[in-house]
């Protein structure tokens, strides 16, 4: 009777000792099903990636991973921009400009978004359909004129060079428009002259 009840409290011991090495077992192979995945979604994982093939100009590689981080960001509209910079170093400026779009169409007061646009469409004049083109000019600008308050460009000298350089595409576009109605002209002008008052750079004499 000894040896039974021996053999019945090691029978329990061992049954004790599988079910504590079972749950130990089963909660690593859960946090190896939850952490492994989570960590390799990690959008920040798939930028810093972007950037290694962006400095090593392998643009498509860096689209895709771009594109990744994207996804797993719950589509942050800031990887829109680091993806329409590859397309415009590889030439592709359509491309560049409709990741812009998307990224203001996510956030329209992403004004990084627009002040990229702007810079695109501005070195773009004269290549491009006039109309298309100088319409868009215009709607970045007006936008960018919206979303910076003279308040603070009188305090942040990056925001009021932008001011300025919007005001001055936004005055190009409008003038662009003159044969509409003549008072497109003097608007164009007065943005202009808005623009030389922020800003006295030689871009905008």
């Amino acid at each position: 009777s000894d040896l039974m009840a021996q053999a019945r409290r090691l029978n329990k011991r061992l049954v004790i000792f599988l079910t504590l090495g079972i749950m130990v077992l089963l909660t690593l192979a859960i946090a190896i099903l939850v952490i492994y995945p989570s960590a390799h979604r990690d959008p920040k994982l798939f930028g810093d990636r972007g950037d290694e093939f962006l400095a090593q100009e392998k643009y498509q590689d860096a689209i895709n991973a771009y594109r990744r981080a994207y996804r797993y960001s719950r589509n942050d509209p800031a990887w829109l921009l680091k993806i329409s910079d590859c397309y415009y170093r590889m030439g592709e400026v359509g491309d560049a400009l409709s990741q812009l779009e998307l990224a203001v169409v996510s956030n329209p007061n992403l004004i990084e978004a627009h002040q990229r646009q702007l810079e695109i469409l501005f070195k773009m004049m004269g290549r491009t359909a006039p109309a298309k083109h100088m319409k868009r000019l215009e709607e970045s600008a007006q936008k960018l004129i919206e979303l910076i308050p003279e308040a603070q460009a009188q305090t942040d000298p990056a925001k009021r060079k932008l001011l300025a350089e919007a005001h001055h595409a936004y005055g190009l576009a409008l003038y662009s428009r003159r044969s509409e109605n003549e008072a497109l002209a003097q608007q164009g002008v007065a943005e202009i002259k808005k623009a030389l008052a922020l800003d006295r750079s030689e871009e905008h004499t």
